[in-house]
């Protein structure tokens, strides 16, 4: 059976090759400009009064593509761009009222989101594939963000490279001097030409201005070419990161003590192909997970935040999959079933292209959990796909090894991606399907596959649909599964339409959407959701959200849908037939705003009782070196069986002291689990590839109507990337 539908699925994505006829010329045009190469490169001080910047390329046609594409932007920018044999230059002027010019992020890291401020950021494709790429951006402030591309429609903005920015403001505005090293990207040495985009943000005015695009969006397939790359350098290939950490940790009264290296060694074999090998793994500066509470049946999905895993991550990406039915979840290494780190000894890596594929291959050895009682685990994961046309690709994966067991567990997938996203007026059309069949040990084996179907544009009509069949036996060990032995229908539909400045309004969208899950064993309903939606957008960036939802849900076992932390109280839901149905409302202010945040509300019918729910977020900016977010969560929940609310709070305050150092605080209490969780953060970065982290965790927890110490940890860890 898996065979025959692999064979379908694979059959019908080599026998599409119809292609759609390109977009028309007033739905955009592909750019290109010529990149000078010079032998000399600037100091990086933000400030373009060097002599290479007169004879580097000049870019300024550029665009509005929000809210109206290819209108005059409202403020000039102008580009400056050029290589050397080591490195890619870009500077950037922002014309702009320097009184206008929103600047409230200062704090360098993943989690500084300098979205909602004024910025400036290039797009590159080095192998000109048009279908991935990286990103680079800074604020006035000089705060990083990059990322890569998975594909034309998503990007993993977890993903981290070498490189530098620095700013300057001045009368007219401010400038953006930006150097991107060889040796921090894969690129395709056989090619004069890599895809090349500007993009800008203005967010007093909400707007979005760009050099190339098509449709109103900015990714790979969108970009214009610079050509004219040659001889460049990347070095040896070769950069090695050693990391100290010193630790002092109680848990529950069990006092430890340590001080360990890694080392981490990344090396290029060839300009697109990279090899990674990570020893004696250490994760404890990564970002803390927010708090969640889980009100539903099933497993909630939290994203990957360790670096060693984020890099090279589209090329493990599956099916467009991003929550049930993933084969490869890599938070599954690493933790043990209660969610409890568990050693990585040592890893090793290889990713990048090969010629029209994509490969990618990753071996850990994890350590034992003496916890669970888990012996050391070998765990495998190989995914190659070979592209299609001009952004379409057929793939398979395999993985090898279950990291909370010693069942022996595999899994092998195949999957194809058509799609399309230079029609005439700016619509895309996709069709993916996908294949798994997973076997472990002495348990049943168990297929899974899926198929997707949809068309979106950003003025006018969209929808999908999107099936997918999971067996009860389907469970991959390293993959992600919350919901097995099911077939489930996704539907989606409806219309924009967008407004110029002349408009209160810049958005307008209605739409609806339909979901149904039944089961497998007997064909019964499992759930379904109908719902509609009015949504607005204002000129000034502010959302408002209007949505009802019908629901209708089969308990096939009694469900326990809250515990206390202490056993004594329980509130079940019986097995048996529910429907209702809900209403919610949700407005967001801009968070380009010194005070901004979002109020939602939702309630109705709920399980034969009453839901009522609120969430308000309020943050607030005074300046760059301030930024403080609280956030409050509140269930409210009416049954036959019984009656509870469940509260999350959350409060954040990060400090900046400059684009360099950074002290950052989160605390998040919820009444379930009744745990006060306190995480602080001091963290500098002289500069990119350099990191010292203090890091301090606190926990308490209501056992006896107070919070009592449960465990802390205090974790001094500094890093250092060198690249030969």
């Amino acid at each position: 059976m898996f065979r025959q539908k692999a064979g379908m699925l694979l059959i019908g994505a080599l026998l599409a090759q119809w292609q759609a006829p390109p977009a028309s010329a007033d739905d955009g045009q592909d750019k290109e400009l010529h990149i000078v190469r010079l032998d000399s490169a600037p100091r990086i001080d933000g400030v373009l009064d060097e002599a290479m910047w007169e004879q580097a390329t000049l870019v300024s046609d550029f665009h509005q593509v929000e809210p109206i594409e290819f209108a005059a932007p409202g403020e000039r920018t102008e580009v400056r761009v050029f290589f050397t044999r080591d490195a890619v230059y870009v500077g950037a002027r922002m014309y702009q009222d320097p009184a206008r010019i929103t600047a409230n992020i200062l704090k360098q890291g993943s989690e500084a989101k300098i979205w909602d401020d004024d910025w400036f950021g290039f797009d590159i494709d080095p192998w000109n594939a048009r279908r991935s790429g990286y990103f680079f951006i800074a604020n006035p402030n000089g705060v990083r963000w990059d990322g890569a591309f998975k594909n034309i429609s998503a990007f993993d903005e977890n993903w981290t490279g070498i490189w530098q920015v620095e700013t300057h403001g001045d009368d007219q505005g401010w400038t953006a001097e930006f150097e991107l090293p060889f040796s921090s990207i894969s690129f395709n040495p056989d090619t004069d030409t890599w895809g090349f985009n500007f993009e800008r943000r203005v967010a007093r005015t909400n707007e979005y201005i760009a050099w190339s695009t098509r449709g109103q969006v900015v990714n790979p397939s969108t970009n214009g070419a610079a050509i004219g790359f040659a001889d460049m350098r990347q070095g040896l290939g070769l950069g090695i990161v050693p990391s100290v950490v010193a630790r002092a940790a109680d848990a529950s009264g069990t006092r430890t003590n340590e001080f360990e290296p890694s080392l981490d060694v990344f090396y290029r074999f060839t300009s697109e192909l990279t090899g990674a090998l990570t020893v004696n793994t250490d994760f404890s500066a990564t970002d803390v997970d927010s708090r969640r509470v889980n009100l539903t049946r099933f497993s909630l999905f939290f994203p990957e935040k360790r670096d060693f895993f984020l890099r090279d991550a589209d090329i493990f990406e599956f099916g467009q999959l991003e929550d049930n039915g993933k084969p490869f979840f890599s938070r599954r290494i690493g933790l043990n079933r209660f969610g409890r780190p568990i050693d990585i000894d040592y890893g090793g890596k290889v990713s990048g292209h090969f010629g029209a594929f994509d490969v990618g291959s990753l071996y850990i050895r994890q350590g034992d959990d003496p916890e669970t009682g888990v012996g050391e685990r070998d765990l495998l994961v190989a995914r190659a796909s070979r592209h299609l046309f001009e952004e379409s690709s057929v793939g398979v994966i395999l993985t090898s090894g279950d990291p909370q067991s010693e069942q022996v567990n595999t899994l092998t997938g195949a999957d194809f991606s058509l799609r399309n996203s230079r029609l005439a007026g700016g619509r895309t059309i996709r069709f993916d399907g996908w294949v798994q069949h997973s076997e472990s040990g002495d348990l049943p084996e168990g297929d899974a596959w899926g198929l997707t179907i949809g068309t979106t544009k950003p003025t006018g009509w969209y929808g999908s649909a999107v099936y997918k069949h999971i067996e009860e036996g389907f469970a991959p060990a390293m993959g992600f599964v919350n919901r097995a032995g099911i077939e489930d229908l996704s539907t989606d539909a409806g219309h924009r339409w967008r407004f110029g400045r002349d408009r209160a309004l810049s958005l307008i969208e209605v739409g609806g959407e339909f979901y149904r899950a039944d089961t497998l064993a007997d064909g019964q309903l499992g759930s379904s959701v109908t719902g509609l939606h009015l949504s607005a957008d204002n000129q000034h960036g502010d959302k408002a959200w209007l949505g009802i939802y019908d629901t209708r849900e089969q308990l096939i076992d009694d469900f326990t849908i809250y515990e206390s932390n202490d056993g004594s109280r329980r509130v079940v839901i019986p097995a048996g037939l529910y429907a209702f149905t809900e209403g919610e409302a949700r407005l967001t202010a801009n968070a380009a705003r010194r005070i901004s945040g979002s109020l939602t509300l939702r309630g109705g019918e709920y399980y034969g009782g009453t839901h009522g729910s609120g969430e308000v977020e309020v943050a607030w900016k005074p300046n760059p070196h301030l930024n403080t977010v609280v956030t409050l969560l509140q269930d409210q929940i009416r049954l036959p069986g019984g009656d509870f609310t469940v509260r999350l709070l959350s409060a954040g305050v990060t400090v900046a002291f400059d684009s360099h150092w950074s002290w950052t605080n989160v605390a998040q209490y919820d009444n379930v689990s009744e745990v006060l969780g306190v995480n602080s953060r001091l963290h500098w970065t002289p500069r990119a590839g350099r990191n010292a982290y203090l890091v301090v965790n606190h926990g308490r927890q209501d056992l006896v109507r107070d919070l009592d110490a449960t465990d802390w940890m205090v974790v001094l860890k500094y890093n250092h990337d060198l690249r030969f």
